[in-house]
C-alpha cells in the first residue's frame, strides 16, 4: 500500500514542481502540522509553491495534497495506530532504501518544524529538545553500514521506525497542547 501512495504523492509533487521525494515531503508537512497546524502547512504550500489559476493539473494536484494534509492531521490526532510514516514497503524495497527514506523523512520533519517557527518558541520543553536531537541523529544517518542479510539490521530499522512513529505522535501532542496556566488568585473550593 505505501508504495502506491508514494508513487501517487511523487506524481502530485512533480505536478506542483516540488523538488522533494514523497517521504521527505510528508515529513515536512507533518512537521508543519505538529508545530503550527493544518493552516500553517497550507500557508507554507501557498507561499513556497503557488499555483496559477490557469494550471488545472497543478490545481488538482494541490487539492489532492491538501486532502493528504487533512488526512495526516487526522492520523496524528486519531491515536497511536492511525499514524505511519510514508516509507517504502518492507517486502518491495531493500533495507538500504528504507533506511535512506526514513532519514529523508526525518530531515523533512525537522525542516517542517523549522519552517513553522519552532526555533522561535522559547523555551522548548526538555523532552521536545531531547526528541528533536534523536530525530536529527536519525536524519543524519546516511552513512550506516547495512547488511541486507543480517536480521539484526532489519530489527534495528524496525526499532528506529517505531521510535520515529511514536516520537512524532508525542511531538505533535506536546507542541499542539495548550499551555498549562495556573491561577493562584483563588483557592479551590470544597463542598461539604
Amino acid at each position: 500500500m505505501s508504495d502506491h501512495a508514494i508513487i501517487e504523492l511523487n506524481q502530485q509533487l512533480a505536478q506542483l514542481q516540488i523538488d522533494l521525494e514523497a517521504s521527505e515531503a510528508e515529513g515536512v508537512m507533518i512537521g508543519l502540522i505538529c508545530a503550527g497546524g493544518v493552516g500553517t502547512a497550507q500557508q507554507w504550500l501557498d507561499r513556497e509553491y503557488p499555483v496559477t489559476a490557469g494550471d488545472l493539473l497543478a490545481r488538482e494536484a494541490r487539492a489532492a495534497l491538501l486532502g493528504r494534509i487533512e488526512g495526516w492531521r487526522d492520523a496524528l490526532t486519531g491515536g497511536e495506530l492511525g499514524f505511519q510514516p510514508l516509507l517504502p514497503d518492507d517486502e518491495s524495497a531493500p533495507l538500504t532504501t528504507r533506511v535512506e527514506a526514513l532519514a529523508q523523512w526525518c530531515q523533512g520533519l525537522l525542516l517542517g518544524l523549522s519552517e513553522a517557527g519552532l526555533a522561535q518558541r522559547d523555551p522548548l520543553p526538555d523532552d521536545v529538545t531531547e526528541l528533536l536531537g534523536e530525530i536529527a541523529s536519525i536524519a543524519g544517518s546516511d552513512g550506516f553500514e547495512i547488511d541486507e542479510q543480517e536480521a539484526e539490521d532489519h530489527q534495528a530499522y524496525q526499532e528506529l521506525l517505531e521510535f520515529v512513529r511514536v516520537g512524532t505522535l508525542l511531538l505533535h501532542d506536546l507542541l499542539r497542547a495548550p499551555p498549562l496556566t495556573l491561577s493562584l488568585s483563588s483557592p479551590p473550593t470544597t463542598h461539604h
